[in-house]
């Protein structure tokens, strides 16, 4: 008769056997934290974490003086920032008041002049989306380039509830403004201080109503392009807004400046203007303010708090960032055997597709990678879910100010009433760098900064009106069904990019929407995939290679089921393989 002793050594072998290792993992305490090697110093490396692009979401002071929703406990606590997953910094000599790594001061200011000690702005840059954290067995390894694990906008909801509870409560005001004015409180400038919170409360309970979705995003996920358009259309005084209900994963930044393109979409083309604009782009989407001049007429350009030499510079340091090896001193040797068998069925199945990155272009007019641009549907479509593509192609707007006025580097077009949003970001981004060559710089009261600081110009209550996507994407359902019967509605089809893989193995979950948990997942037949699993942990599961799923303290849960989460496509033989040869695959995938 099996004892229980046997029945559990039974089980494990099992579940070892089967790969199911994820169910045996659980995170440990982090003893040890290690920076894995990827071409840049420790000082490299916090420099990118902290530099300002120019981003402005809120006064510098109020964030760091306020507290918690509910309870006396500063907002800007490691335990409560690990709670959205951002990743939590001891005080440096270039992060004094110890934020997480990507949000950084701004020395511009939206607060008027003489009220606070400290002007300066808090934003985001890159790093808060694009550097990540995985433990395995109680070591923790930092990952700069990495998709994140946070949840971003769970955070900024966050970040409002404390603004509300500190200007509803006297008790959390009175100590959040002795913090801030210091020695120089009076009743005057309390007032002013109180005046001065309201309007970052109402500018952040605007930005939250105007990308409100019924799509959860959870852990590691933002529709960042629905948010980049909103802040476009709020530029041009657009009467519409889009719902940002199609989030995708974070992309990883070290293949990012040798690419042609970037995007999941593959949408944002790189070189020396394309790569500028691309990155103008993610700072409008973060928190940029922009003034638009506020006249009858559209300037050329813009004025902007864009920081243009960071933003130079930051570009210029991604080239000196290499994708993270597999780092055997921390997790399991890789076995070269079946890493060799694994690299034969990359080569057959994968490597047309995802080609590798030409090492030899540091050279002149060396080409490094030219992206593989995978049709949706069709021949050899990828067959994955369309959300994010069809937001960024199909969404349309009213045009706002730019009605009739005559686009940029065009000598008879002009804009109609209603035209694609993605065009009016374009517009926006190079009106910007129009703006910096003109030496332009926002005021303390520019126009933009309706939804960001707070001004009158847009209320809460405004922007939550205009939810109506009807007249933004009239043709999306249409394009859906004819796409679904091999043809299409638009002149230019539904794609997505596929990438070098280098890294690949640090930089789950998978799929363009993150909704395949691990590489393992992503090479069994659709209907062996998991319908749903929980995201969160940033323990790592080296086996089947991605973030354990199971269930934990804080983590979300996955529904595959749900618009835009969809796990079919990209089978490209890999679902009639053995489960072997999927294992000497996956091998093989640890070593890219």
């Amino acid at each position: 008769m099996m004892t229980e002793k046997s029945r559990a050594t039974l089980a494990l072998i099992t579940c070892l056997i089967a790969g199911s290792s994820s169910a045996l993992l659980h995170a440990e305490p982090v003893s040890n934290s290690v920076r894995l090697r990827q071409g840049w110093s420790q000082g490299e490396s916090e420099w990118f974490h902290f530099t300002t692009q120019g981003s402005h979401f809120m006064p510098y002071a109020f964030f760091v003086a306020l507290e918690q929703a509910g309870n006396r406990r500063p907002l800007n606590s490691p335990e409560f920032m690990e709670k959205f997953r951002c990743i939590p910094q001891s005080p440096t000599k270039m992060n004094p008041d110890g934020l997480p790594i990507g949000f950084v001061a701004d020395p511009g200011s939206s607060v008027q002049p003489g009220l606070l000690r400290d002007n300066r702005s808090l934003g985001f840059t890159c790093a808060a989306c694009h550097t990540s954290q995985i433990t395995y067995q109680g070591t923790s390894m930092l990952i700069d380039g990495g998709p994140t694990m946070a949840d971003m906008d769970a955070l900024i909801v966050a970040i409002k509830d404390a603004v509300l509870n500190t200007h509803a409560s006297t008790e959390k005001f009175d100590r959040f403004a002795d913090k801030v004015l210091g020695t120089e409180s009076s009743l005057s400038k309390r007032e002013l201080l109180r005046k001065e919170l309201r309007k970052t409360l109402k500018a952040q309970s605007a930005y939250i109503a105007m990308n409100k979705t019924s799509v959860r995003y959870g852990y590691a996920r933002l529709d960042a392009f629905g948010r980049i358009f909103n802040n476009a259309l709020l530029a041009v005084g657009s009467d519409d807004r889009v719902k940002p209900d199609a989030p995708v994963s974070y992309p990883f930044l070290w293949d990012t400046v040798k690419s042609d393109c970037v995007q999941w979409t593959g949408n944002a083309k790189n070189g020396l203007i394309g790569s500028l604009g691309r990155n103008v782009g993610e700072v409008v989407g973060v928190f940029a303010a922009i003034d638009t001049g506020g006249g009858d007429r559209v300037p050329a350009g813009y004025g902007s708090s864009v920081n243009f030499k960071n933003l130079r510079r930051l570009e210029t340091a991604l080239h000196g960032l290499k994708s993270p090896h597999w780092p055997e001193n921390i997790l399991p040797k890789i076995d070269q055997a079946k890493a060799r068998e694994g690299a034969k069925l990359f080569k057959t199945h994968c490597a047309s597709c995802h080609t590798k990155i030409n090492w030899w272009s540091f050279l002149p007019f060396v080409k490094s990678f030219k992206s593989h641009l995978t049709p949706l549907n069709g021949a050899g479509g990828v067959a994955t879910d369309r959300t994010a593509a069809a937001l960024i192609r199909d969404s349309r707007g009213d045009s706002g100010v730019l009605r009739g006025e005559r686009k940029l580097f065009s000598l008879k077009q002009t804009y109609d009433r209603v035209e694609p949003v993605n065009v009016m970001v374009e517009d926006t981004v190079v009106r910007v760098l129009i703006g910096g060559l003109e030496g332009k710089r926002t005021a303390f009261n520019s126009i933009n900064r309706a939804l960001m600081q707070g001004n009158d110009i847009a209320t809460t209550d405004d922007v939550a009106e205009k939810d109506d996507l009807s007249r933004l994407m009239p043709t999306a359902a249409a394009e859906a069904t004819a796409e679904q019967q091999g043809s299409t509605l638009s002149k230019t089809p539904l794609v997505y990019r596929a990438r070098p893989l280098d890294g690949i193995w640090a930089t789950g979950p998978f799929l363009h929407n993150g909704s395949v948990p691990t590489l393992y997942h992503l090479l069994l037949p659709e209907k062996e995939r998991p319908d749903s699993f929980h995201v969160g942990s940033r323990e790592f599961d080296p086996v089947k290679v991605g973030p354990v799923t199971t269930e934990g303290e804080g983590t979300s849960h996955f529904d595959t089921s749900l618009k835009g989460n969809s796990n079919r496509g990209h089978d490209y033989g890999t679902s009639r393989m053995t489960d072997e040869q999927r294992w000497q695959l996956v091998e093989y995938m640890k070593t890219l």
